[in-house]
């Protein structure tokens, strides 16, 4: 039975979650309950209540940086007679560029994440070679590292070829907004193209980064009409498919990555993506599933849209064809179950 404890606001903390029961166990899956926990009872004696009650065999940590969902069950754990095993996942949190966002406060609380000791009870989840590199750089080449894939939903898609004019190109972004996703770069891209294209940029997203998104505001305010811009706020998860699919190219130019689940969706539903260098979804070229753009080109950010945006019916297809070839190689290729073995059945990782 797998127990989930998450918060039942979105991004946005003044965005409750529809259409659930807060701070109460309800059905999840068959095997499985959750908890939406409202910030009325995100303190201490409501972890410690939930272990308790609970007995987990292991606790899987998502993400580092929460008061609430990281460290506090960490402090009991250390403090407490039970000792699960627990298993952290960064997600990306600990690359260099993602350090370098508001550098100081997170240096200051991954050291005290270190002198509490928490780093020394811990089986950490890396996604790729990089995170684990990432890991150790950051808490010392002693800590313990499994490598498992991210396990991406693996539902048959039906394919829908969608009409190629150099008139209609509609571009799509689905991602939190902040600077390290890309979004700046591409608007500006655009407009060094709006006398050469006509297209339609769609963005998807909760705004993490307000700052940010007025500076891309200010872009947008100076395209012409032949590039139009279009915010729509946070995305359902049901929603994501039927909505890449009224979409020609997913574009996300992203500082790092260590999965993105949307870019695998997009490949899923056929439709070619331009990233960065800096995601593990490279050699798009390659496959003929889209364009890998280093990271501070941005005249080669531009000649990529253009080429997009200008290319045949039948070589937009064929890359169409390439991306759910991309996906498929991905999880045929990816062991999971071996790999989820290792990072959950290894000997018990806390130090009692």
């Amino acid at each position: 039975m797998f127990f989930i404890l998450t918060s039942n606001h979105n991004l946005n903390r003044d965005e409750l979650l529809e259409n659930v029961h807060y701070d109460t166990w309800q059905p999840f899956t068959i095997n499985s309950r959750i908890f939406y926990a409202s910030r009325r009872v995100q303190r201490f004696k409501t972890i410690k209540r939930i272990i308790e009650a609970v007995q987990p065999d292991v606790i899987y940590i998502n993400g580092i940086y929460s008061p609430f969902f990281t460290l506090l069950p960490l402090w009991y754990i250390m403090k407490s007679k039970h000792k699960p095993a627990v298993v952290l996942a960064p997600w990306g949190m600990l690359n260099k560029r993602a350090l370098s966002i508001k550098r100081l406060k997170k240096k200051i609380y991954l050291l005290l994440f270190n002198l509490l000791g928490f780093s020394q009870n811990i089986q950490w989840h890396a996604t790729n070679e990089e995170e684990k590199d990432d890991i150790l750089r950051v808490f010392g080449q002693k800590e313990r590292v499994a490598i498992a894939d991210a396990i991406p939903d693996n539902k048959p898609v039906p394919f829908y070829p969608i009409a190629k004019t150099n008139k209609i190109f509609r571009l799509i972004t689905v991602s939190l907004i902040t600077s390290n996703k890309g979004h700046l770069r591409v608007l500006k891209a655009l407009h060094e193209l709006q006398d050469e294209i006509q297209a339609e940029y769609h963005i998807y997203g909760p705004i993490k980064d307000p700052i940010f998104w007025q500076t891309c505001l200010q872009e947008i305010e100076t395209m012409k009409n032949s590039i139009k811009v279009f915010y729509h706020g946070f995305l359902n998860p049901q929603d994501l498919l039927p909505t890449l699919l009224k979409c020609h190219v997913f574009i996300l130019h992203s500082s790092f990555e260590s999965f993105c689940q949307a870019i695998y969706e997009a490949l899923t539903a056929g439709r070619p993506v331009i990233t960065s260098d800096q995601t593990p979804w490279n050699g798009l070229q390659e496959t003929k599933a889209g364009w890998n753009v280093k990271l501070n080109d941005l005249s080669c950010l531009k000649d990529t849209i253009k080429e997009a945006c200008c290319m045949s019916q039948a070589k937009y297809d064929e890359l169409c064809k390439g991306a759910r070839e991309k996906a498929k190689r991905f999880v045929a290729e990816s062991n999971f179950e071996k790999q989820y073995d290792a990072l959950f059945n290894t000997p018990r990782f806390y130090n009692a």
